[in-house]
């Protein structure tokens, strides 16, 4: 893992004590961890996805090809 530093407004580390404390997540960094890889499963990887599939080509023999997955 890489060490990342960042400013937040006092509020967003409110709400994460407040989920930290309901036994949410077990600290602001796994918190955090957890909003950073849902915001690249729906804003990168869904897209990356469905470019893929835009991209399923037939042959000449009717089978459809499907393009290597983008690595991740």
């Amino acid at each position: 893992m890489k060490l990342v530093t960042l400013l937040l407004p006092e509020a967003y580390f409110e709400g994460l004590d407040k989920l930290i404390g309901k036994g949410v997540y077990p600290s602001r960094s796994a918190a955090i961890r957890f909003a950073v890889l849902d915001m690249l499963k729906k804003e990168l990887w869904q897209q990356e996805e469905e470019t893929v599939k835009e991209e399923v080509v037939t042959t000449r023999k009717g089978r459809v090809r499907h393009p290597p997955r983008p690595s991740r």
